[in-house]
């Protein structure tokens, strides 16, 4: 007669004696998870100084679908798309933007500086290096007189 690796009958059970305590405790545990999770988003959104009012005539602008930059853009004038993401950027007060005869910009700031966008390139990053520039420089204590975005490098003049 061959032997059973397994008996038939388990040789221990496990009693759920306690079992209704268990899934008490879990639930207010649950409780006080969800109550901490709100009572922390309501505290960080009053100190904020959220209002809900605001909140909600806000929800039908941000609700609406937004128009794609670059369509934006496209409806422009070159000059108005620098001028924009100068502005919007706030890197300098702007004197005058002028296009040169190659098709590039050249901007001057209030402070006499003067800086050359190339329109072959994206504008975007150029605007994006020259706030990086301005930082450096504005760290070093030097003040800028000319940059030159045309060519393969940037150009920088102190």
């Amino acid at each position: 007669m061959e032997k059973k690796l397994f008996p038939e009958k388990p040789i221990f059970k496990v009693k759920k004696k306690h079992a209704w305590r268990d899934r008490f405790i879990r639930g207010i545990e649950i409780c006080a998870l969800v109550l901490v999770i709100l009572g922390t988003i309501v505290w960080l959104l009053f100190s904020s100084k959220f209002s809900l009012t605001d909140f909600v005539k806000n929800l039908g602008n941000s609700l609406k679908p937004k128009i794609a930059s670059e369509s934006a853009r496209k409806n422009l004038s070159e000059v108005d798309q620098i001028k924009k993401l100068l502005e919007g950027k706030k890197l300098f007060d702007i004197n005058s933007i002028e296009k040169t005869k190659e098709g590039d910009f050249q901007v001057n700031s209030m402070k006499g500086e003067t800086f050359i966008f190339s329109n072959e390139k994206n504008l975007e990053e150029q605007v994006s290096t020259l706030q990086t520039l301005l930082a450096k420089a504005k760290i070093e204590g030097k003040s800028l007189k000319k940059v030159d975005f045309r060519f393969s490098k940037v150009v920088v003049e102190y």
